[in-house]
């Protein structure tokens, strides 16, 4: 473009694209503006002449800033009004869903790849504040910076995936300029990346913000050489974000765990669900938004008090609740946990059994009860006394029978905090190993020709141990050819972990609901519909 306007005899014609302000379907754009030697009375009289060099092309802009920015600003409001019918939705689950899969970053995403973030920054805040104010909206409370910086991360790095425009509109637009430079030049031989001319040119200004906001191994060469993937540049970008949130002189110990034990290996999968009641992914709007508040660690209250179920002290953020051996919110949570296993492996022709009698020792204390929330009949040293498999399978991947013997810790509880601040698996790891040395239950149960499997999953993000996620990754196998679904086994194994991710943080939250219920209670009107879904919760029971 740069070229056309140097040359006063250039112009250039172009199709309307369907812009309400063009009556006519036809343009004449001189390309060199004011200083065109262009003779408009050689054109049809019904020509709309453009004279300022700003026009629009295949629906982006072409032009000053001004115009770019004005441009964009038309796709926002006509933005935000879906972004209000979003935040009225009385279901936040849905309402996510739909702002991260259509009404967010993916909606403006056309604007940022094809105009540079310095024309049109203004516009692109004001999606961002539109979309912050869309979640403050159905989700019903108020994240501060930080919580709202982790919002904006991928669901991989701890965060919703509400993509900020702003930040990301740099990383759009080098990734669609480095794609089409190839393009470019089977047009034009002589065609550079940088177009180069009275001012910093927009590609240059694109990657010098681009490599102000990301890690020093991150950072991109002044004119790349090959195509960029815009993917590849958010994560960038993300790194960046998480890295500055878990900073040691910013967050707290148990800030920088928290965030770290949400980014485990499929911690966020629950955010992808489909909110379906007839497949059990859909979660009541009260406990949603409470998982919500606890995933982006905003506090509950604003100081500690005492737990109703155990006398402990419970902390601003429920961490406690999630550990909390009283009130049988742990036992109901295990057991749902158990029971979908069950579930899939029965689906998948595996003939499991529930607790077979006889095959394991007592489970380990946690605190002052079994992990399970029950206590063994009898001494613990009686053979009658000893705890069965959650799950039995009389023939696992073609071998002996195995026991998959199910628990749940928490990566925020205690000493675990510390390890959980710098390695996202330590809690877990360290408790199947544990499980397999307590009372010697991985030897007893080889030299009984019985295969034992730890099944670990932490509380606070979601992530699963390393051998529980081999035994979801075969069991995806077997349900997929049993059933002959037309789906991949990575298909099937995410579809079996978020059902189960689903669980976990659903049963966490009603845990935190019925220790935050005497608080809710004084809100008045909202004391009926919470009593009613902690309600559905009341027995702890497996089925």
């Amino acid at each position: 473009m740069d070229a056309l306007r140097s040359d006063s005899a250039a112009i250039g014609l172009s199709l309307s694209t369907g812009t309400p302000e063009l009556k006519d379907k036809c343009e004449l754009i001189l390309a060199a503006g004011a200083n065109s030697s262009v003779e408009v009375s050689r054109f049809p009289n019904d020509f709309k002449v453009v004279r300022d060099q700003n026009f629009t092309l295949l629906g982006g802009p072409i032009g000053d800033p001004a115009f770019c920015n004005q441009h964009t600003q038309r796709r926002v409001d006509k933005a935000c009004r879906l972004l209000t019918a979003l935040g009225e939705l009385p279901d936040p689950q849905v309402a996510l869903r739909l702002l991260r899969h259509c009404a967010g970053f993916a909606k403006m995403v056309f604007s940022a790849r094809v105009v540079p973030p310095s024309h049109h920054r203004d516009a692109m805040r004001s999606f961002d504040a539109a979309v912050r104010t869309c979640f403050e909206q159905f989700s019903g409370f108020h994240p501060d910076a930080d919580q709202w910086a982790q919002a904006t991360l991928s669901t991989e790095s701890s965060g919703l995936g509400l993509r900020s425009l702003a930040q990301h509109g740099c990383a759009a637009f080098v990734a669609s300029r480095s794609s089409c430079a190839a393009l470019c030049r089977e047009l034009d031989p002589q065609h550079t990346f940088l177009t180069e001319g009275d001012t910093a040119p927009p590609e240059r200004e694109a990657i010098a913000e681009f490599n102000s906001n990301v890690n020093a191994d991150s950072r991109l060469a002044a004119s790349p050489a090959e195509p960029l993937r815009q993917r590849e540049l958010s994560l960038a970008l993300d790194k960046r974000t998480f890295m500055q949130l878990t900073d040691a002189s910013h967050a707290s110990v148990a800030r920088r765990a928290h965030l770290n034990l949400t980014s485990a290996c499929g911690a966020g999968l629950w955010l992808h669900a489909l909110p379906s009641k007839a497949c059990g992914l859909h979660v009541e709007p009260a406990l949603f938004v409470t998982m919500l508040q606890r995933w982006l660690r905003a506090p509950f209250v604003d100081e500690d008090f005492y737990c109703p179920c155990c006398d402990g002290i419970m902390d601003r953020f429920f961490d406690h609740a999630l550990s909390c051996c009283g009130g049988g919110d742990r036992t109901r949570r295990h057991n749902l946990l158990r029971n979908e296993a069950y579930f899939s492996a029965s689906a998948a022709g595996l003939f499991p059994e529930l607790e077979k009698p006889g095959l394991l020792p007592p489970r380990p204390l946690i605190g002052s009860v079994y992990e399970d929330g029950s206590r063994p009949q009898g001494s613990d040293d009686r053979p009658e006394a000893r705890r069965p498999a959650d799950v039995y399978i009389p023939r696992w991947r073609s071998g002996p029978p195995a026991a998959w013997d199910f628990a749940v810790t928490c990566g925020l509880r205690g000493a675990a905090v510390v390890s959980s601040a710098t390695d996202k698996e330590a809690a877990i790891t360290r408790y199947e190993d544990f499980k397999q040395s307590f009372k010697s239950t991985g030897t007893v149960c080889r030299q009984s020709g019985l295969t034992f499997i730890p099944v670990i999953v932490e509380a606070s993000g979601g992530g699963w141990g390393k051998q529980a996620r081999r035994v979801w990754s075969e069991l995806a196998k077997k349900h997929a050819l049993a059933t002959g679904e037309l789906t991949s086994d990575k298909e099937s194994a995410v579809t079996l972990l978020q059902r189960l991710s689903i669980i976990l943080h659903r049963e966490s939250a009603r845990a935190i609901l019925r220790r935050h219920a005497p608080v809710v209670a004084a809100a008045g009107h909202a004391a009926s519909s919470l009593a009613a879904t902690l309600a559905e919760g009341a027995s702890p029971g497996g089925f």
